[in-house]
């Protein structure tokens, strides 16, 4: 076997020498002397420069996780060349954003196309390149104040109403240019269903919403993210509004006047809703006026530093419109069945004169016009008298209508039998006229009325109204006096100095 190996080895050595010989030589001829070029393909790492340049101009990259991290080049180099490309530091590619500054602010938001720069020695040659350059987006980080909204969600219980809450109402935040042009709200939710007193949120998480109601919380910085929210939950009460008005020029008299609305409703502390029964206007002058008049009142004038608010918010007017006419009078004539009686000892029986009493009054036309002789009535307060003669002023209610004759006076028997006498006619204008009396009693009825000398002074006051305690009709056709002692009612005025009614 060596020989045969021997044999095929040996066999034309020199012709064998000569080839490899051969060879050698045309491969220095060739690669050596010739060099001749080749193009290779390599992979290289993306570095970036002028970052610096994008920090000092407010800008950072938005999308640089998507910007690709290597490229391939295609170089053309000498063969003798051809080692040194594998030498880091002989190829170097970069993105350079130092081209960015201040005169891209409108490009916030958009693509900028920028090149991949190669950097290799002048024997080599770049072919092409995979990718030819980078699409970048920029952005600008800014911090603004943004409002904050607190939305109740929910009704509360029927008679009661939620007011505007309290809580911090700005909040500064802080996010690239583009989040912060969607932001739509920051916002809080309270639920306030079925709420009968105040809701208060120690800490109540902030949610930022964009434009399409997306939340966007966590792509932003907040200065605070959770605030307290407070939202008072009081009751309603409806209160009636009251006009007030001095007197007209002389000669006209107030006719009429409207309120409108006559009732507004108020939410408030219950412990002062509790204590307010009406709202009172401030007096309207007529001083000089002869015609009809308007005029508006703002409500919330009458509710400052008083803790009520109006039901719903907002501006909320009352108009007062004053109808003024001329003077007018006319006479009529009270029957004596229309007399109601208040007492309080119903084992006394009074007895009044049996003939109708003149009454002349005056006001506005239309005022006048609505009283005749059937519905003219008027009271007789006898409360705290006892048996006897006693001459009684008598109460009439009449609105916008005063009493020309007034006071009226009326000559009242009081007994505690039945029995007949004669009551001698007192300075009044009520005529003269003759009742029965208890003959126990008659003689010292008359005998009081000797004592009592001059009968009493008559009032000079030009209006008589009736009294403030109400009283209920019996079955006998009398009036029993109600109790005394009845609570005083607090009146909103925005000027408590001025309540008397014209």
């Amino acid at each position: 076997m060596i020989k045969v190996f021997s044999a095929f080895v040996f066999k034309d050595i020199w012709w064998k020498l000569f080839a490899l010989f051969s060879a050698v030589l045309l491969y220095y001829i060739v690669f050596i002397i010739a060099d001749p070029p080749q193009n290779m393909t390599i992979r290289k790492n993306i570095t970036f420069a002028g970052e610096d340049v994008l920090v000092e101009n407010g800008f950072f990259i938005e999308n640089k996780d998507k910007i690709p991290s290597t490229v391939l080049l295609n170089i053309r180099s000498r063969t003798s060349d051809v080692s040194n490309l594998y030498n880091p530091s002989t190829i170097s590619a970069v993105i350079d954003f130092s081209s960015i500054d201040e005169s891209y602010n409108n490009w916030v938001g958009q693509r900028i196309p920028l090149s991949i720069d190669v950097n290799l020695p002048s024997v080599y040659s770049v072919q092409g390149k995979t990718p030819e350059g980078v699409s970048i987006v920029i952005n600008k980080m800014l911090s603004e104040f943004r409002p904050v909204e607190v939305i109740p969600e929910g009704t509360v219980k029927e008679g009661y109403e939620n007011l505007p809450p309290v809580f911090r109402d700005t909040v500064e935040v802080t996010a690239p240019q583009t989040v912060l042009a969607k932001i739509k709200s920051i916002r809080v939710e309270v639920s306030v269903k079925n709420a009968d007193n105040d809701i208060v949120i120690e800490e109540a998480p902030l949610r930022v919403l964009d434009t399409e109601d997306n939340d966007i919380t966590d792509s932003v910085e907040l200065s605070v993210e959770k605030i307290q929210v407070r939202i008072p939950v009081y009751p309603i009460k409806e209160l009636p509004v009251k006009a007030r008005w001095s007197s007209p020029e002389s000669g006209y008299w107030v006719s009429d006047v409207t309120v409108s609305p006559q009732t507004i409703e108020v939410v408030g502390p219950a412990d002062i809703l509790q204590n307010i029964e009406a709202i009172e206007l401030a007096p309207i002058q007529l001083s000089g006026v002869t015609s009809d008049l308007s005029v508006d009142f703002n409500i919330w004038d009458y509710l400052e530093d008083s803790k009520l608010s109006l039901r719903g918010g907002g501006v909320f007017n009352v108009n007062v419109a004053v109808h003024i006419q001329e003077e007018s009078s006319k006479q009529l004539s009270l029957q004596i069945r229309n007399i109601s009686i208040i007492r309080d000892d119903n084992r006394l029986v009074p007895q009044l004169p049996a003939d109708q009493i003149p009454v002349i009054i005056r006001g506005s036309a239309d005022a006048i016009s609505n009283v005749t002789d059937a519905n003219l009535r008027a009271e007789l307060d006898l409360s705290g008298l006892s048996a006897g003669i006693h001459d009684v002023e008598l109460h009439f209610e009449l609105p916008n209508v005063s009493i020309s004759n007034a006071p009226i006076k009326l000559r009242v028997v009081i007994s505690e039998k039945l029995s007949t006498a004669t009551v001698l006619p007192s300075d009044s204008i009520v005529p003269e006229v003759s009742v029965a009396l208890n003959s126990e009693t008659s003689g010292a009825a008359l005998e009081n009325r000797a004592d009592d000398g001059e009968p009493p002074a008559e009032s000079s006051t030009g209006f008589s109204d009736i009294s403030d305690t109400p009283g209920s009709e019996g079955t006998d056709g009398l009036i029993n006096a109600a109790p005394e002692g009845a609570p005083e009612t607090d009146i909103l005025s925005p000027d408590d100095g001025k309540n008397e009614t014209a």
